[in-house]
Parts: structure tokens; sequence; C-alpha cells
């Protein structure tokens, strides 16, 4: 039957939290989540996620948010700018939530305006001579 023990991996959103995140499960429950798959390979989902990370500065970091005060300083995504750190309280939950919205717009299959970020990156980049990365955004 050409199994393994694994399951499939799905892309989870889980709205119950206050800043949600955006994970890779292999283990879809009846949370209230929303839930994007299941992809055949992880190799697909890793790219998607990759993707989402250039385009959206959404947490990565694992604060519960409901039992925790704001930190004093970033995490070092924060620092980078891949992180509009909700951890120090810099966005409010109705601003990341459209971003979430924009996360999810993208894994319903509306790619336009993640292709003009990526445009626009790579835009910039290439503009700045850094034509590493302008590949990196161009791939």
């Amino acid at each position: 039957m050409l199994k393994d023990d694994k399951r499939f991996p799905h892309i989870k959103i889980n709205r119950n939290e206050k800043f949600p995140r955006v994970l890779v499960v292999r283990k879809v429950l009846p949370d209230g989540a929303d839930y994007f798959g299941p992809f055949v390979t992880g190799l697909r989902v890793n790219d998607l996620m990759s993707i989402i990370k250039l385009c959206f500065p959404i947490r990565t970091c694992r604060i519960d948010f409901s039992k925790s005060k704001f930190k004093k300083r970033p995490c070092l995504f924060g620092d980078l700018g891949k992180c509009v750190m909700p951890c120090l309280g810099k966005i409010s939950t109705e601003e990341y939530d459209k971003i979430i919205d924009k996360v999810e717009e993208f894994l319903n299959g509306k790619h336009q305006a993640v292709k003009k970020i990526l445009r626009k990156k790579m835009d910039e980049c290439s503009e700045k001579q850094d034509y590493e990365h302008a590949i990196e955004y161009r791939n």
C-alpha cells in the first residue's frame, strides 16, 4: 500500500490566539483553527512557508499572549524586520489580523498580492545592486 506512519502536512492558522501564528502540522484537530492542505510533500509546504515569511511579517515565537505581558526587547526576527513585534505592543490585534487575512488569501489561491510584494522586493534589491537577494525573490 506504500504507506508510512506519517500524515500529510497541513498549514494551520489558529484564530483563537490573540496574535495567530502560521504553523505546519500533521494532525487536523477539531479546535476551530483554519487548516490548509493536505500537501503531498513536505517540501511544498516548506516552500509555501518560506514565501509567507518573506512576504508577511508574522510572528514565529511561542509567546502565549493570554498569560504573559509584553516584553521589553524584540526577538531576533523583530530586529531583522521580519516580524511586526506584537510582543512589544507595536501592532494592534486588528492590524495583525489584516496581515493574517492576506496570508489566508494567499493560501486560498489569490497570488497576485504576493507576486507584487516579491516583485517590489526584487526591484529594490536590484536597485541596491544586491543581486543575490534579488535572485532569491525572483525564484
